[in-house]
């Protein structure tokens, strides 16, 4: 098990980051978030595959021990989202994933995880935190399956421009705010990852159309203001990358609905 693919430890490169961590303390929610991009060709083997292993994982103790949210878009990939106590809960979670492989037996975890890897063209990982005083209305955006729509906003930012960042960030909470919009977006800070520093702005919806019609009408209300915000932040970001993606109840674990598959 050299890497996770469902099943093997998650390749994140902690021993750059040591002195960052260095008597570090996080009292926010964390996640890892690990992406695989899937080959379009082989996207039915790496589904099938991902299925039979969740299925199998389902029979083993480790049914109560291990939780995801998979989000899948075209920009995203297959993203697994995995809640952790501090970046202990990294080690914890390859541990019951470990222990998993021991119950299903390790000759069968493996080809499962080859099958899975063999269509993944590459993988990213990279370690979130909330950061509720950047966000507005954070509990509106959660990750249960219900407005399964999510859009992203990636802001990659200048190195030593983090402060003014979270500035702007907060003006947008204070312009929402005033104008009681009623939709909500949840701004985490990226510790852990090969691009920092960096954040990322989560909104959900029912659907891209639904979306499109909130931000429509946010825009009526607050738009003039708000792309003043933007036009300030772009000056402290080196680039921003936008993603959107359902998520797949299916390939969650344990799964948030599960429908029978052909």
């Amino acid at each position: 098990m050299k890497r996770f693919t469902l099943g093997g430890p998650v390749a994140i490169p902690l021993i750059l980051f040591a002195g960052q961590l260095s008597g570090q303390e996080v009292n926010h929610p964390m996640y890892l978030v690990y992406q695989e991009y899937v080959r379009a060709a082989q996207t039915p083997q790496y589904e099938e595959a991902t299925h039979t292993l969740l299925d199998r994982m389902l029979e083993t103790p480790i049914s109560s021990q291990v939780q995801f949210v998979t989000i899948a878009g075209p920009e995203l990939g297959y993203a697994f989202v995995v809640p952790i106590d501090g970046f202990a809960g990294i080690d914890a979670f390859n541990r019951n994933l470990a222990a998993g492989a021991g119950h299903i037996g390790l000759d069968e975890w493996t080809g499962l995880e080859d099958k899975i890897g063999q269509a993944i063209d590459h993988r990213k990982s990279i370690v979130i935190e909330l950061r509720p005083d950047l966000s507005y209305l954070p509990d509106l955006v959660d990750l249960t399956a219900e407005l399964p729509f999510r859009n992203y906003h990636w802001y990659y930012t200048i190195p030593g421009k983090q402060q003014q960042l979270e500035s702007v960030a907060l003006e947008l909470v204070a312009l929402y705010a005033a104008n009681g919009i009623g939709h909500g977006f949840r701004f985490y800070q990226i510790l852990l990852g090969d691009d920092l520093p960096g954040y990322v702005v989560v909104e959900r919806a029912e659907s891209e159309a639904d979306y499109a019609a909130r931000t429509a009408k946010i825009r009526e209300t607050v738009g003039g203001d708000a792309d003043a915000l933007l036009g300030k932040a772009l000056a402290f970001t080196r680039r921003i990358e936008v993603m959107e993606g359902l998520i797949r109840p299916d390939l969650s674990f344990p799964p948030v609905d599960v429908h029978p598959r052909d």
